[in-house]
């Protein structure tokens, strides 16, 4: 699903990422959407015993919520765009 200006409502990010750091990715994506103006929508994943990851996530103004794996139909259901 994509806003009216071709971005997505939302970019899933899982804190485990396997070839880069998760906090190097939003980062970078802080740069790129205070270049371009636009605002991005972050949904994160994480597994419950790295607290102390999500809530450094939570604050990056970008990050809509933290959702604790697995993500499952019933959890994307409940996303409001």
């Amino acid at each position: 699903i994509f806003t009216s200006a071709g971005t997505p409502d939302y970019i899933f990010l899982d804190l485990d990422l396997p070839a880069k750091d998760s906090f190097t990715f939003l980062d970078q994506l802080s740069i790129m959407s205070a270049q371009s103006e636009v605002d991005f929508r972050i949904m994160v994943l994480t597994n419950k015993r790295d607290e102390q990851r999500a809530e450094k996530a939570k604050s990056y103004s970008m990050v809509a919520d933290v959702i604790e794996k697995p993500l499952t139909e019933i959890i994307l259901a409940n996303i409001q765009p």
